[in-house]
């Protein structure tokens, strides 16, 4: 019988019965120890196993973070993408269906979660109508409309689109409008204020249009 002190090259075939030892254990003490070193005592090997397996988790860690980063990277190609688009001869309101070039006042246009497709309007009113609604509110990613103060009323240029979040707007003017009275965008508080003196209405941030300012009216 041959000492375990000194395992040789190639896995010992089976020790004898009576040390109480299972194929297993003696293969675990062959591949833990070092070439030409004694074997090491059964109580270190545990300890070894026990911290061993967490020394490559730190190698892993920054792996692991990769996707997150990605993902990132991902969202704000997404939101930079969110630019306003040219509105079409052909194109027709999400809302009503019209032809949108056809009928004077500043239009309005939005983006939506997972999808490509940009819902436009003949109108800043009916996109507020849309977008307004609570099903719809959470799927919104951007809203865009004309400015009053920098485009003509009869033709708005697509050039001239700002973010309807931070627009200010005149409500109730006696410029004609689509859809009811304009919801006139401005990208100012003194150009809203400066059409206000002359064509009438009230001036307004983004959270003051309503559904009950928009149904009131009609």
């Amino acid at each position: 019988m041959s000492c375990l002190c000194n395992l040789p090259a190639t896995p010992p075939i089976f020790p004898c019965y009576r040390l109480g030892w299972c194929l297993p254990f003696t293969l675990s003490l062959w591949v833990g120890r070092k070439p030409h070193s004694p074997v090491r005592p059964a109580e270190h090997l545990i300890t070894y196993r026990r911290k061993g397996p967490f020394k490559p988790m730190k190698k892993l860690f920054p792996l692991a973070m990769f996707p997150l980063l990605f993902a990132c990277n991902e969202g704000d190609a997404a939101n930079a993408a969110a630019a306003p688009v040219a509105i079409d001869d052909h194109d027709r309101c999400h809302i009503c269906g019209m032809m949108i070039t056809k009928y004077p006042g500043p239009k309005g246009q939005l983006f939506l979660k997972g999808t490509e497709s940009v819902p436009k309007f003949c109108s800043s009113r009916d996109m507020f109508n849309f977008a307004l609604q609570t099903e719809n509110q959470r799927q919104i990613t951007a809203m865009y409309v004309h400015d009053a103060a920098s485009t003509d009323w009869e033709s708005p240029s697509d050039s001239h689109f700002i973010d309807a979040k931070t627009a200010y707007y005149v409500y109730g003017t006696s410029k004609k409008a689509v859809m009811g009275p304009a919801v006139a965008p401005f990208s100012t508080l003194e150009a809203a204020e400066k059409f206000a003196n002359e064509y009438g209405g009230r001036v307004l941030d983004f959270q003051d249009i309503t559904l009950e300012l928009l149904a009131d009216s009609k």
